[in-house]
């Protein structure tokens, strides 16, 4: 008799975590400095959020894809999601 892994995500679905991650990262570069303060972020990713607001297009490209990187590496990230959907709307 198996056992069931009820842990077991299928590539496609931890594609679409990824770019869900990734899609947040973009957003959080665009919110009001006012509201991203109310989100449990640790400092370096605030730090990187904050510089990636001043650079340009592909190199923005480049930095969103660095932030989903550091927020995936967080321990509390659902915390930090259901945060920024409560700040977001």
């Amino acid at each position: 008799m198996q056992e069931e892994n009820n842990d077991y995500k299928s590539k496609t679905q931890i594609k679409r975590e990824l770019l869900e991650i990734t899609a947040m990262a973009e957003q959080l570069m665009l919110l009001v400095p006012a509201k991203l303060k109310k989100i449990p972020l640790a400092d370096d990713v605030l730090a990187q959020v904050e510089k990636g607001r001043k650079m340009s297009k592909i190199a923005k490209k480049r930095h969103v894809q660095y932030v989903s990187k550091l927020l995936r590496s967080e321990e509390n990230i659902a915390e930090i999601i259901t945060a920024f959907e409560k700040v977001r709307k």
